[in-house]
């Protein structure tokens, strides 16, 4: 039917492309938001952030936004992100982002292990002509390639990596580095929720599950009791097994199967 047909299609171009002897370089910037509607960033979501997991040299600006807003609409991240992003990031990190559909910027991309470099995307068409020099002359290596990039690589302060470092902390508070149910993650983020004595990690439990305030009329927005349960479900058991096995072509089946 057209609907697995375009799966595996998909699946397929991913998995070459992970595979692939040539260097992929991702370059994940633009201007097109996820509607349609031009927008100051470049959204990394669905299969451009699944080609840029699967990517060997990844690289964001700072208009990049990583999101996986798949279970807002009874879906699941897919694409290989229920394996790749695990990997690269850690299970806890993998699964907040996936299941509770947040974005994060560039900046954290890099500090939690998404993205290998974050440069100005002033200089993006400067990046990819000296990329495509270097290729003119001959076979460019990965670490020609990176040393190119590095080049122009921005420098996140110091006091934004530990920033990120104190916010990764908090969400494996609550979404572990080791397989958990469902269950036991509502159940830790209801506690703390509810029994917290540390007001910051109040805040972050409730918002979590209960979904941010509205400012205007109080109303709940963006938590995991405003997703869908079966998408919540379904996603939070692939992060586990195919984060835990790391193999991609195993997942994608899988993916491709609960879909």
């Amino acid at each position: 039917d057209p609907a697995t047909h375009s799966f595996s299609e998909e699946y397929g171009v991913l998995l070459k492309t992970a595979r692939s002897q040539n260097l992929v370089i991702t370059l994940a910037d633009g201007t097109a938001g996820p509607n349609g509607f031009a927008t100051p960033w470049a959204w990394a979501v669905g299969a451009h952030n699944g080609l840029l997991g699967a990517s060997r040299i990844r690289v964001v600006t700072e208009r990049t936004r990583v999101m996986m807003p798949e279970t807002n609409i009874g879906l699941f991240p897919d694409v290989g992100v229920t394996s790749l992003m695990p990997q690269r990031m850690g299970l806890g990190l993998a699964k907040y982002f996936g299941l509770t559909g947040h974005w994060f910027g560039g900046d954290a991309a890099v500090v939690y292990g998404w993205a290998d470099d974050l440069i100005d995307s002033a200089d993006l068409d400067r990046v990819e002509a000296a990329l495509q020099e270097a290729a003119a002359r001959g076979p460019l290596s990965e670490a020609a390639a990176r040393g190119i990039i590095g080049r122009f690589a921005k420098e996140i302060p110091a006091e934004r990596r530990e920033e990120l470092k104190r916010e990764r902390r908090l969400i494996e508070r609550f979404f572990p580095n080791e397989p958990a149910t469902l269950a036991e993650i509502v159940r830790g983020l209801k506690r703390a929720a509810t029994r917290g004595r540390d007001p910051a990690v109040r805040q972050f439990a409730d918002w979590t599950l209960n979904g941010v305030p509205d400012e205007h009329n109080g109303a709940r927005r963006n938590g995991l009791r405003q997703r869908s349960l079966i998408s919540l479900i379904a996603a939070n058991h692939l992060f586990d097994i195919n984060g835990g096995e790391g193999d991609l072509a195993r997942s994608l089946e899988r993916e491709a199967r609960v879909a």
